[in-house]
């Protein structure tokens, strides 16, 4: 199989259903997820689409699978670091915003 065009990260609900749509559409796709059964798992329900999908159980195989310039679409679950990126940026918020980017061992931007 050629390099995919678009790679997806995190197979979740939503993830899998847009993966599964990439693949529909036509393009070439490669798929990570940090449980390695259940990409596993995705390409077997992948059924006629499996032969556009790229399964990787290693970040290097993952990136190495993607076409230069590399378009990774990352799937983020809701909690912390999707709170700690709606966070409004005010002075009085700082320290808060600081201690979360410890917490996720993030540098602060």
């Amino acid at each position: 199989m050629s390099a995919s065009q678009i790679g997806l990260m995190g197979l979740g609900t939503m993830g899998s259903a847009l993966a599964l749509n990439i693949a529909e559409k036509g393009y070439d796709i490669a798929v990570w997820n940090r449980t390695t059964s259940k990409t596993t798992d995705f390409l077997v329900e992948a059924g006629d689409l499996a032969s556009r999908i790229t399964p990787c159980e290693s970040l290097e195989a993952f990136v190495n699978a993607i076409e230069r310039p590399r378009t990774i679409i990352l799937m983020v679950p809701a909690g912390a670091p999707v709170t700690l990126l709606e966070m409004p940026m005010r002075y009085q918020d700082w320290p808060q915003r600081r201690s979360a980017y410890a917490v996720l061992e993030l540098d602060p931007v």
